[in-house]
């Protein structure tokens, strides 16, 4: 008599034990991809770097991604959640490593475009002033001098034979080292916007408003998320 209220207890102890859960503070990412690829813990790491320290409220976002290959390279379809609607997107690149990073980049926005823009923007901004203090370090060496042969007074036939060998130096200099050219980077680029508006409707006169737009690209993709404010106009 004692025994099956103990069996059925120990039962639902290990049911509560066997349930999935999020970890706390995080979207919840489902992700599939080939081996080769980063799994969702790197999205969550780029997530969370774009984010940078702003306070995450994960309540009602989710994202779902899948990764195959397309071709020589990689296809991305990322459906992601904010609030109640769903909205996908479509990336493609050779490396399927920038493709997690461009997911992690999405999903940063649908939570906080302003904290993206902000960390974004800082990175770019640490990026010219380490570019350009390195630039003096990576100017191309002047081209090496070849000295002018002494100037020889003699007779004519002298003064053509050496005017025949600084032609022949020349033509045989060593032509000058090319310059060091900066690589293009792969990795995301984000970008801030701000315009003004203009428009006109069926109240007299033209609305002026403020449009602010951001986002990232990379060489094949664009993802950019923008609002427009409009001030009530008289009648």
């Amino acid at each position: 008599m004692i025994a099956a209220p103990l069996l059925l207890s120990m039962g639902v102890t290990a049911a509560f034990v066997d349930a999935p859960t999020e970890p706390t503070g995080q979207v919840p990412i489902e992700w599939r991809a080939p081996p080769a690829c980063p799994d969702v813990g790197r999205v969550r790491d780029h997530v969370a770097r774009y984010l940078g320290a702003a306070e995450l409220d994960a309540r009602g976002a989710a994202a779902r991604g899948t990764v195959r290959r397309e071709g020589a390279g990689w296809r991305l379809e990322l459906d992601v959640r904010s609030g109640e609607a769903w909205e996908r997107r479509t990336l493609e690149d050779p490396d399927c490593a920038l493709l997690s990073e461009a997911a992690g980049l999405v999903i940063a926005l649908a939570l906080d475009p302003i904290a993206v823009a902000a960390t974004t923007g800082a990175r770019t901004e640490e990026g010219s002033e380490r570019a350009a203090a390195v630039a003096p370090e990576r100017a191309a060496a002047p081209a090496a001098v070849v000295p002018a042969p002494p100037a020889v007074r003699a007779e004519p036939a002298v003064r053509v034979e050496a005017s025949t060998r600084d032609r022949a130096l020349r033509e045989h200099r060593a032509p000058e080292p090319p310059r060091d050219r900066p690589a293009a980077s792969s990795r995301p680029r984000g970008f801030v916007r701000v315009e003004a508006l203009a428009g006109g409707g069926l109240m007299p006169g033209v609305g002026a408003g403020l449009g602010v737009a951001t986002g990232a690209h990379g060489r094949a993709w664009r993802v950019e998320l923008g609002a427009e404010y409009w001030p009530p106009r008289e009648t």
